[in-house]
């Protein structure tokens, strides 16, 4: 996680400060569409256990190398059927672009609220049953409460249709990592 962190911070200024456009471009940074809308997957570990959620995430470009967006989460935690995750955060970006804006590379950081629903099952039913009756459904925990999440990834592809894979870790409030992946349509 230190690495992680040491790496996004070390990053966050040459990202920032890259020329967004190849010099040769005929494109203006100005010209590309400004917002986005990017449906996706993420997959990693929320505490101790795995976690696979569909996010939908909505973005608007403020600046040549801002981005202000918005996401939400929502999935499985472990792998019971009614263990869940789900998680609403917004946040800014620092991108920077090369090769005619077709490879993109961004950094930033979200907060927001996340919970995560978790439930344990270490004994047999007969052995719940004899031992501890009151544990029969399996013991649940749930974490919940802000989030402050790092983010980094490559946003790749042409100028309506881009595929951004990523990676995400909480800095505060309930643990999670995970692999992200998202088509964005921008407009």
């Amino acid at each position: 996680m230190r690495t992680l962190i040491l790496a996004a911070l070390l990053a966050a200024p040459a990202v920032a400060h890259a020329d967004p456009l190849a010099a040769q471009s005929s494109v203006t940074i100005q010209d590309a569409p400004r917002t986005y809308i990017a449906p996706g997957v993420a997959l990693g570990s929320a505490g101790s256990h795995t976690m696979a959620a569909f996010s939908f995430e909505v973005g608007e470009r403020i600046t040549d190398h801002l981005v202000v967006h918005g996401e939400g989460l929502s999935g499985v935690d472990g792998l019971g059927t009614t263990d869940t995750y789900m998680a609403a955060t917004a946040g800014l970006d620092a991108t920077s672009c090369v090769q005619l804006a077709k490879t993109c590379a961004y950094v930033g950081f979200s907060a927001g609220y996340a919970q995560s629903k978790y439930t344990q099952y270490g004994l047999s039913s007969t052995e719940n049953e004899w031992l501890a009756p009151e544990l029969s459904g399996g013991m649940s925990t749930l974490s919940q409460g802000a989030v402050g999440v790092l983010r980094a990834g490559l946003d790749i592809g042409n100028e309506h249709l881009r595929w951004r894979p990523g990676v995400e870790a909480t800095l505060v409030g309930p643990s999670q990592a995970a692999l992200t992946s998202a088509f964005a349509l921008t407009f």
